[in-house]
């Protein structure tokens, strides 16, 4: 577990000091050696277990900060999605001219998110928290792209900064009122807050997560900061650092109250659902990839947390297993975004056409992967979406109806924008566009054999969620208020 933790931090700092001839290489190495080594973690993983792999440390016993880091089946999820997102972004910095710094503060990115997806202590919880924030600024704001581009990372930076100081906020709250010993989630877990004090902690909790989801209507951030961003740094913060808010919400804020509370449950659900039905309906009108697939993200992940919110057994699964999904497929989308900028010097739909004339190889990966993104059957996108709407329609019918509205307005845009930039007349900008090849080629084929393999059998990623949502369903089932 310490190994888990510890050596992207080192790599980051050998990032720094690495000279540039071999620092894309070097990232590249590790990047890859994560990935197998959590891989191999999987393979003795007990998913029965409530936290099977495990550390602790004592570090400032006196504030009640026990160091301790623990995987269950969501943890093992994140920090495998973590690696493998990491590694696709060293694959796609290769063509880049990116230095030292960028590989110094991508690997300080990944150790502060595995610290998130494993720490099981509220108070260093934050602090893996806060440090993720860090380095994702400093590369938007290093290698961001177009006018204005600093106006769109400090509001990205004070919208996330404040969320995080509402977090902290709630961790005080809950230990003080819940009288709990220490910060470790394993004896907050058992302790809860009731009435005004379990509101007041709720709408800190779910401001804090929901604007790093985001949920509506916290999301005023994200467009202008995606197509703002490098493409790197879009999709470390839309296929990871967007998990981290869902996570949050599973690890840290449904275990700790009375989730039934309806003024609690029902506004979260109508504000997540309706950020599903906005996004879908703004990303229908847009013209430009990058905030297509930001609109899209929204709807997508709204829908992610309105099952959450939901507290049942479908939707915490369907939740689990649609945010690694919804992690392989953007991760495929901007990297699909990427080469077509890379190639044609735009974004604008309305300018492209005819790529699959060109490039078929490419034009039939981004097919699969747009599919998966749509959750056409036997596809990746599929299973989660079906339990993520069976969850909230037995919330309540109507909302879940007007949710599902949304399967049909994504394969709209979707299928638009496919369209619009692989057929039609080729264009100026896509007359000499070239087939992928290479490192592009192997990328895009792993990333849509996930979105087929996961989409024929996804029990894999059920079974290992099953602990976690068997043990927060029981738990809400069995508390006494």
């Amino acid at each position: 577990m310490k190994l888990i933790i510890l050596l992207p931090l080192l790599v980051s700092i050998l990032s720094f000091l690495a000279p540039k001839k071999i620092v894309k290489e070097l990232g590249l190495s590790f990047s890859f050696s994560f990935l197998i080594y959590s891989l191999l973690l999987l393979l003795k993983f007990d998913a029965t277990q409530d936290f099977d792999i495990k550390y602790e440390a004592i570090i400032l016993e006196s504030l009640g900060a026990q160091l301790s880091f623990g995987l269950d089946g969501l943890g093992m999820l994140m920090l495998i999605l973590t690696n493998f997102v990491v590694l696709f972004v060293n694959l796609m910095a290769l063509k880049k001219s990116y230095d030292h710094r960028f590989y110094g503060l991508l690997f300080m990115m990944q150790f502060a998110l595995i610290g998130v997806f494993s720490c099981l202590n509220a108070f260093f919880f934050y602090v893996f928290w806060e440090l993720a924030l860090i380095p994702i600024y400093l590369i938007l704001l290093m290698w961001g792209e177009g006018k204005n581009q600093k106006a769109a990372f400090v509001r990205f930076f004070v919208y996330t900064f404040l969320g995080s100081l509402m977090l902290l906020a709630g961790f005080i709250l809950f230990n003080t009122y819940s009288k709990a010993i220490n910060y470790q989630y394993v004896q907050m877990v058992v302790k809860t807050l009731e009435g005004n004090q379990s509101l007041v902690f709720s709408i800190l909790m779910i401001v804090g997560f929901g604007v790093k989801i985001p949920i509506f209507p916290l999301h005023s951030w994200q467009a202008k900061t995606y197509v703002k961003a490098p493409s790197e740094g879009t999709i470390l913060l839309s296929a990871i650092m967007l998990k981290m808010g869902l996570y949050g919400l599973i690890r840290w804020y449904i275990p700790f109250v009375d989730i039934k509370i309806p003024m609690i449950q029902n506004v979260a659900i109508l504000l997540s659902v309706f950020g599903v039905v906005y996004g879908a309906l703004i990303a229908l009108r847009r013209n430009n990839l990058k905030q297509i697939a930001a609109f899209s993200s929204l709807s997508h992940v709204g829908l992610i947390a309105a099952g959450i919110f939901t507290a049942n057994i479908y939707g915490l699964q369907g939740s689990i297993i649609q945010m690694v999904v919804h992690g392989i497929n953007i991760l495929g989308l901007f990297y699909i975004i990427d080469i077509i900028k890379n190639q044609t010097g735009t974004l604008n739909i309305q300018k492209l056409g005819g790529i699959a004339s060109k490039a078929p190889k490419f034009a039939v990966l981004s097919l699969i992967i747009i599919l998966g993104t749509i959750g056409v059957p036997l596809t990746n996108g599929f299973p989660g979406e079906m339990l993520l709407l069976m969850s909230v329609f037995i919330f309540n019918p109507y909302i879940g109806a007007v949710a599902g509205i949304t399967i049909i307005i994504g394969a709209a845009y979707m299928l638009r924008v496919y369209q619009l930039t692989f057929f039609r007349t080729v264009t100026g900008k896509t007359e000499n566009f070239t087939d992928i090849s290479g490192v592009d080629f192997v990328a895009l084929l792993i990333i849509a054999f996930l979105v087929l393999s996961i989409g024929f059998y996804p029990q894999f990623i059920l079974d290992l969620s099953q602990t976690t949502s068997n043990h927060l369903v029981n738990l809400l089932s069995s508390r006494v208020f």
